[in-house]
């Protein structure tokens, strides 16, 4: 689901003019550690706001 999702959001911001992007690899350095793969945006909106989308079957009563 979470890809359906992916593409309904750039869809929907496309319509608006913002400019996004799926699947970002994002290279980062900790301490002279450069991990390979770096990490993954599933959605960076107007090069600011970094998306990490998740679904799930139901809510927990913890995030009603």
């Amino acid at each position: 689901m979470e890809s359906v999702y992916e593409k309904v959001l750039i869809h929907e911001w496309k319509k608006e003019g913002a400019k996004g992007e799926c699947q970002v690899i994002i290279p980062f350095q900790w301490d002279k550690i450069l991990p390979e793969n770096g990490s993954g945006a599933d959605l960076i909106v107007r090069e600011k706001v970094l998306v990490d989308i998740t679904s799930v079957q139901s809510i927990s009563p913890v995030h009603s």
